[in-house]
């Protein structure tokens, strides 16, 4: 059973009314694992595959963390389905961390400014995160902002007065995690991503088109990609997370909130969300 795992399994599909035609399906599922299993192995197998994995980041130690969730569920998962990969958007692009992740995935020993950047809030789950790709031999890729770039985010100590995010430091993200996924696609690799959801929405809204390369990639690859957006309501219901999703801002949430289990909700062949229930 899976970290947020309840009993619990049905499956209905149901029509939204909203200012446009919206039809999704909802399955209701024990645990996450069994999400992402079911997610996973709709993709063709013995072949290339990428699935593009979002979350939104926690800001208050009472919220539930979709890296944790990823973490004990997700990479399991993923290894259970043969990817070989994984590309975190948390580390930066450049040789210094490229480095010490390709030490990392040899001997299993964090490097120190690999320690630098996930000391956060989540940097438990981050730790738990590392040691589970160890574990079930899945190699790690930065895809974050360039390094040089490194003084532009919170690791500024200026940081919210002096520097905000920019769109050059979302579409260093978007380009960086691109490049390196279509790298292990072309090596017949089946890669996951791991990062915030603006980045895999293969349908966003106009004005964060830009920086989707799941956007792209569902373009390029329509069979052999998948976007599966984690959900925690206290993080995304209300806040403007939600315009990272693949639904119309006037969606009803409170019907694809479960009261038990993990909900899977299905926009279209290439756009999912796990939904956790209420806290």
């Amino acid at each position: 059973m899976g970290i947020f795992g309840i009993e619990n399994y049905q499956f209905t599909s149901i029509s939204i009314a909203t200012n446009t035609s919206f039809v999704i399906e909802i399955g209701n599922y024990q645990d996450a694992n069994q999400v992402f299993a079911q997610l996973l192995t709709t993709l063709p197998q013995n072949d290339s595959a990428v699935a593009a994995i979002g979350y939104t980041t926690r800001s208050a130690e009472e919220q539930r963390s979709a890296v944790a969730l990823f973490a004990i569920d997700g990479i399991p998962a993923l290894a259970a389905n043969g990817f070989t990969d994984v590309v975190l958007a948390i580390f930066p692009s450049g040789d210094v961390i490229d480095q010490e992740l390709e030490k990392f995935n040899q001997t299993g020993r964090i490097g120190a400014e690999m320690r630098r950047f996930i000391d956060v809030l989540d940097r438990p789950n981050f730790e738990l995160l590392l040691a589970q790709a160890r574990q079930y031999h899945i190699t790690l890729h930065a895809g974050g902002v360039n390094y040089t770039d490194v003084d532009r985010t919170i690791f500024h100590p200026g940081y919210g007065i002096e520097h905000s995010p920019t769109q050059r430091l979302r579409d260093e993200t978007a380009r960086n995690s691109e490049v390196v996924i279509r790298a292990l696609v072309a090596e017949g690799k089946r890669v996951a991503f791991f990062g915030p959801c603006l980045y895999v929405n293969p349908h966003p809204r106009s004005e964060r088109a830009y920086y989707s390369f799941g956007r792209v990639l569902a373009h390029d690859f329509p069979n052999h990609f998948t976007a599966i957006n984690i959900v925690i309501p206290e993080i995304t219901v209300g806040q403007s997370y939600r315009k990272d999703l693949d639904l119309p801002l006037n969606f009803p949430w409170v019907q694809i909130i479960p009261q038990i289990g993990i909900n899977l909700i299905t926009c279209d062949r290439n756009s999912h969300l796990i939904v956790l229930p209420r806290h």
